[in-house]
């Protein structure tokens, strides 16, 4: 049904029904997430972002692989620096290793947005 709004009016139901989903059955949306289908879909950033949220609780290296596995590099970034300042408040020391053993790896933009967050 939410499909058959224009997406000004459905994202927010949308986002409601993806952070239920998260919550109620985790394994269920990474498998989705996971599917050939959800490439390149926006609606799977999104849930890539629920899970995240879910998860990031109890396993915040699971909730940053979400965060960088999502297709747009804005949503990419300001996903990854969220978990990434969370972690910090947490245990900061296993963000900065954590930081320093996958900066080589990071997509550009990531890179840059964690700087900004190093600064903070």
């Amino acid at each position: 049904w939410l499909d058959t709004l224009p997406p000004q009016d459905s994202f927010e139901g949308v986002v409601g029904a993806l952070n239920s989903w998260a919550a109620t059955d985790p394994t269920g949306m990474q498998l989705w997430i996971e599917s050939p289908e959800t490439a390149g879909d926006p609606v799977a950033d999104q849930a890539r972002r629920s899970l995240a949220d879910v998860v990031s609780g109890t396993d915040i290296n699971a909730a940053m692989a979400l965060a960088l596995s999502m297709d747009n590099a804005s949503n990419r970034a300001d996903a990854v620096a969220r978990y990434y300042r969370e972690w910090r408040r947490r245990d900061d020391n296993g963000a900065q290793e954590w930081l320093f053993d996958s900066w080589s790896d990071l997509p550009s933009g990531v890179q840059e947005r964690l700087e900004r967050e190093q600064m903070r």
